[in-house]
């Protein structure tokens, strides 16, 4: 029953992300090189930089899209006010994002991760793009079920309102 209802509950979720859940576009944005080569006096200075490898340009960040979207859910102010008494670093404004399992796992088996917590920690990610807006991941956890990962809340603050 273990494994079964794992993947059960797990596709269950993901077709309810799919059909039932209204969304804008959502991305993970990562780096595309990495400028600690370019120089510390450059990268303190906040400049945006695209090398040029081999005569073709390349762009600073890419996007993959999260599909099934997840569900986005703002933090209320009670919540905002707990988890600053606990000592997080939470801004009016914070969403939680909960990613379906199948994603981070595609995800992980596309960038050769060995843990699927490397889709959030990895240097390289920059943050989650919706809305025009770019998410700074703060935390994130994973819901378990029959000893399986189901799916993943990912706290994010955002450094622009609009």
């Amino acid at each position: 029953m273990g494994a079964l209802g794992a993947f059960w509950l797990t596709t269950l979720l993901d077709s309810n992300a799919n059909f039932f859940t209204p969304s804008l576009p959502v991305y993970l944005r990562y780096k595309n090189f990495n400028l600690a080569d370019v120089g510390p006096a450059v990268n303190e200075m906040g400049f945006t930089l695209s090398p040029v490898i081999s005569g073709q340009f390349v762009p600073g960040t890419s996007d993959i899209q999260i599909l099934p979207p997840p569900g986005i859910r703002e933090l209320t102010l009670k919540q905002l006010s707990d988890a600053k008494a606990l000592g997080a670093n939470l801004r009016i404004g914070a969403r939680v994002l909960s990613f379906t399992h199948t994603w981070v796992s595609a995800i992980q088996t596309l960038k050769g991760y060995a843990d699927p917590k490397q889709v959030f920690i990895d240097p390289s990610v920059v943050g989650i793009v919706t809305d025009n807006l770019l998410y700074e991941i703060v935390s994130y956890v994973h819901n378990d079920m029959y000893g399986s990962i189901i799916n993943w809340d990912v706290i994010c603050n955002c450094n622009e309102i609009k």
